[in-house]
């Protein structure tokens, strides 16, 4: 009677003493409406067929199909109940019939935050026959796609650690597929692919998977998740090496980031000693999205950074702080600050700094340098600069800088200005071949002149005189007035020697101009007296030594209240006195305010008589002549 057929009844088992059971959950008829009969066929529940299916030791062939019943089976026409079948006496299955239908999906979710692929099959899959190279995330369901991203077992990372996926399943049914992250960053690197649920297709090609019978599974056309959980995990910066070469550091995420949504001014160097250094700018390359980023340094910044001592110098005090928001993964995600990192390798500098350019002022006494690059001060060897006038050795004049002279007292950079002292800007205006002008005007550098700020110090790049000394970038004529600061007068040697502030043209001198006199203010009854000539003792310097005519020194010794002795001995001189070597007149000296003598020495040489005459006419007279003023 089929109206009292009863599926639950029924165990399968694998033996007629069963080691491996099912009892039945359920089931259907085959047809209907049902018609009482000797044959009735049951259709299995869904959950049953696909537990069956999962056994491997049960209902694979007729040599494991066996089944026992209770008497609660089924009655027949009249209410008798059927004969049970208890265990050790199951009866085997008179036909068998195999599984031939291959496994489909029927539906997949992907979890984009903790890389989870979902796989839900039509029956229970043998889970060790998955070969996800056959499978592909994509960004939609067309052939070929926009982006896609085949599905690996393994990979290796950015650090060249191999990762492999992970496949569980509870039931063989629903497959759950952990992507390693080497995949899952290929996945975040496509803009376009499993970024919304409207964005995540899955397609396998045929043979992707096999059911429990080892039917292979056929190429499946892609389809859309049935759902989806977006990625809401911020990126995390791993590690990054610092490179002072080549002004970079290369950065390692742990997932793919956005370059152009970099803000670099969100990057610290950490001191332990002073103040932290901020990131100006930079550039972060390639464009994109990459878990591994270069970020080349603005020139500005490596200089900065080359400056300073406590930072930069080594691995163990490179430190990156990277503060929130400085960069985005494929999904906007910021960048949240977790610690600060040391740098796990670190690359010195090994370039020379170059002299790039330079200034001259003469008339302020500077030579300023510009360099490639930082460098350090104290290394500074003025003796390794030569001007020299022009840019081969040989054609015109040349002066080497006195570390007895110049010094720089700038601060480590990429500029460093040299101080002319007094021995070395008067030498070179002395030369009046050299510096007199642009045209004039050239630098040689030995590569002793300094070095840069790496720990292994480079030296600079040497300009060779001989062949190639540099031009001046721009060029200051001296155009300040040339001072007198100071005259001795001696009068046993019959000598003026006047000192001025910086070298003068000696052939500029004009005697007329200067004045010797008795008082500084010139007040009423102060005897003076103004230079007819003299003869220049020396050449272009920053002293000039005259000998005084006979005649002049007789007017001067005539007159006793003037160079009697140092506190009657004053010199006045107008503008048109001398210049100096750039023509510039010299700062007159005013008779109302004339100089003091600053050694004063008197006339110790006996006088002379050189003839004399005699008359005796008259009176009768005797005329003497010396050879100075008696």
């Amino acid at each position: 009677k089929a109206s009292t057929l009863t599926p639950t009844a029924i165990t399968l088992q694998d033996a007629a003493t069963g080691a491996v059971v099912l009892t039945l959950t359920g089931g259907t008829f085959s047809a209907m409406p049902v018609s009482d009969g000797t044959v009735q066929t049951i259709v299995f529940a869904k959950s049953d067929l696909d537990e069956i299916k999962r056994q491997t030791g049960l209902l694979t062939s007729q040599a494991n199909a066996f089944a026992v019943f209770t008497s609660g089976l089924v009655t027949d026409m009249n209410g008798n109940a059927v004969v049970a079948r208890a265990d050790g006496s199951g009866l085997q299955a008179s036909a068998f019939e195999q599984d031939v239908t291959p496994p489909t999906l029927v539906s997949f979710k992907f979890n984009a935050n903790i890389n989870v692929l979902t796989l839900s099959f039509s029956e229970a899959v043998n889970v060790a026959t998955l070969n996800l190279s056959l499978s592909a995330l994509q960004s939609d369901p067309s052939f070929p796609p926009v982006d896609f991203v085949v599905v690996t077992a393994s990979g290796t990372d950015d650090f060249g650690a191999l990762r492999s996926a992970s496949v569980a399943s509870i039931d063989s049914q629903e497959v759950f597929v952990g992507l390693h992250p080497a995949n899952m960053n290929e996945v975040k690197a496509q803009p376009n692919i499993a970024v919304s649920n409207s964005t995540t297709f899955l397609a396998f090609a045929a043979g992707f998977v096999t059911d429990m019978a080892g039917i292979e599974s056929q190429a499946a056309l892609p389809s859309l998740a049935v759902g989806f959980v977006a990625d809401v995990t911020s990126p995390v910066l791993e590690e990054f090496s610092f490179n002072l070469e080549n002004a970079s550091m290369t950065l390692t995420f742990d997932e793919p980031v956005s370059t152009s949504s970099f803000n670099l001014s969100k990057f610290l160097l950490q001191s332990p000693t002073g103040p932290d250094f901020r990131l100006s700018g930079g550039v972060a390359a390639p464009a994109g999205l990459h878990t591994i980023v270069v970020v080349e340094l603005l020139e500005s910044d490596l200089n900065e950074i080359k400056q300073r001592t406590d930072i930069a110098t080594s691995a163990a005090n490179t430190v990156l702080v990277p503060q929130d928001d400085v960069v985005v993964d494929a999904v906007g995600n910021p960048l949240q600050f977790v610690q600060a990192l040391t740098a796990t390798t670190f690359l010195d500098d090994s370039i020379a700094p170059q002299l790039e350019s330079y200034d001259l002022d003469m008339d302020t006494a500077v030579l300023t340098m510009r360099f490639s690059e930082t460098v350090r001060v104290s290394s500074l060897d003025v003796t390794g600069l030569t001007l020299q006038t022009a840019s081969t050795a040989g054609s015109g004049e040349a002066h080497t800088l006195q570390a007895s002279s110049s010094t720089s007292a700038s601060a480590n950079g990429v500029t460093v200005a040299v101080n002319l002292g007094d021995a070395d800007l008067n030498e070179i205006k002395r030369l009046s071949q050299l510096a007199t002008d642009a045209g004039t005007t050239h630098l040689a550098v030995t590569s002793a002149t300094i070095q840069d700020m790496a720990l292994a110090p480079n030296s600079v790049v040497a300009i060779d005189g001989a062949t190639a000394a540099l031009p001046v970038t721009a060029y200051s004529a001296d155009v300040t007035d040339v001072q007198l600061s100071g005259f001795d007068l001696d009068l046993t040697a019959e000598q003026l020697v006047l000192t001025f502030s910086e070298t003068v043209d000696v052939s500029s001198f004009a005697p007329g101009q200067v004045t010797l006199q008795g008082t500084a203010d010139n007040a009423a009854g102060t005897e003076a007296f103004t230079l007819t000539n003299a003869t220049a003792l020396n050449g272009d310097a920053t002293t000039l030594a005259l000998q005084l005519t006979t005649s002049d020194l007789n007017a001067i010794k005539k007159l006793r209240l003037l160079a009697a002795g140092a506190g009657s001995t004053h010199l006045a001189a107008t503008a048109l006195a001398i210049t100096d070597m750039a023509g510039n007149a010299l700062v007159a000296v005013p008779t109302g305010a004339a100089l003091p003598v600053t050694a004063y020495a008197d006339d110790q040489t006996a006088p002379t008589l050189v003839a004399f005459e005699v008359s005796i006419d008259g009176d009768g007279e005797l005329t003497l002549t010396f050879d100075e003023t008696v």
